[in-house]
């Protein structure tokens, strides 16, 4: 379900409710709907029809794999060119690595994503615009 008022744009990924409530600040700031996603139940079939223009990846999540999720996403064809931006710790450069193998679009350490949120967010919502 949205998290707010626009139709979810950006899909964000993740169980940590620190960086839920940094992205969604964010979102509403630069006007773009998300939807937080806590399990991949369903997913991604139920984002084919509503194509959103970015997905987010909290790749430390004890809750989900988020190699998987790169997988499925990356094996939908109507999803397959959505980015996908994955953050983690800096500490783990070996979960970086194979995030990057994997496919994902970009990955960076929590830190950069917290600071490039606004600009990543703005990016989808011109992008839907």
């Amino acid at each position: 379900m949205p998290e707010n008022d626009k139709q979810p744009s950006v899909v964000a990924v993740t169980d940590d409710m620190f960086f839920s409530s940094r992205i969604l600040e964010a979102a509403k700031a630069a006007e773009v709907g998300v939807e937080f996603i806590r399990g991949t139940d369903g997913f991604p079939d139920r984002y084919i029809a509503s194509s959103p223009r970015l997905f987010i990846v909290d790749l430390n999540s004890k809750k989900i794999n988020a190699m998987d999720v790169i997988r499925m996403i990356k094996s939908t064809e109507a999803l397959s060119g959505t980015p996908v931006i994955g953050y983690f710790s800096h500490v783990d450069t070996d979960l970086r690595k194979r995030a990057i193998e994997s496919g994902y679009d970009a990955v960076m350490p929590r830190s950069k994503f917290v600071k490039d949120l606004g600009i990543i967010l703005s990016d989808a919502a011109r992008a839907v615009r």
